[in-house]
């Protein structure tokens, strides 16, 4: 069962990178920081560098609205572990982390998608110095209840933004209400593919326009 699933992947990734890694973007250099793993997938699926270190990861209430606050404050913080981990999907123990700096909050950041605290590590301050401040573009998921307290606050971030949501679109304050979220008891990620061709529950935002193609004069 495994197997196919792994095959079945591999089959909608094909149709998926066919798809979009043909499109021409006008800058492949911009910053995508998101809250989850909405972000890697879009560089991913472009098949550009990841110049961000919010990848495959997704942070604790309220910490990444501190952490884009003070974004450059914390790209020398103490990224330390705790005795706490996620069950990744290859059945590890991901690392559930503090990014500490003194004078500022404490971050809570799961590196869902990484086996051990090293390559964490590795990963997020080799990728938080690849960060091109005049190119920054926030993909923020509120999806339940918790997060939607924090919307009028992702809203009110500093930088160009889209805040996906199972709430009504508010299109001056970048909320898009994405329909995937409509599906009676659906828990599915953005991210997680929808149909065999490999198209993906953010697709219904026209993430190539509105992310890379915009105008960040």
């Amino acid at each position: 069962m495994r197997y196919l699933k792994n095959s079945l992947k591999k089959i909608m990734l094909f149709f998926r990178h066919k798809r979009y890694r043909k499109t021409k973007v006008k800058h492949e250099d911009v910053t995508i920081l998101s809250n989850c793993c909405i972000g890697g997938t879009m560089y991913n699926d472009l098949g550009l560098k990841f110049l961000s270190p919010t990848i495959n990861l997704f942070f604790g209430h309220h910490s990444f609205i501190d952490f884009v606050n003070h974004l450059d404050e914390y790209k020398d913080g103490e990224l330390v572990p705790t005795e706490s981990y996620d069950i990744n999907e290859r059945g590890a123990h991901a690392p559930i982390c503090l990014l500490c700096k003194q004078g500022l909050p404490n971050l809570e950041i799961h590196f869902l998608h990484y086996d051990t605290y090293e390559e964490a590590k590795e990963k997020w301050f080799l990728r938080f110095q690849r960060i091109n401040y005049d190119k920054i573009f926030l993909v923020i998921e509120a999806k339940d209840g918790h997060e939607h307290e924090l919307i009028e606050e992702y809203a009110e971030l500093p930088y160009p933004k889209v805040i996906f949501t199972d709430l009504p679109s508010i299109p001056e304050k970048a909320v898009k209400h994405m329909s995937i979220y409509d599906k009676k008891n659906n828990k599915k990620s953005l991210t997680e593919f929808v149909n065999i061709f490999g198209a993906r529950g953010y697709d219904e935002y026209d993430f190539t326009n509105e992310i890379f193609n915009r105008d960040y004069t």
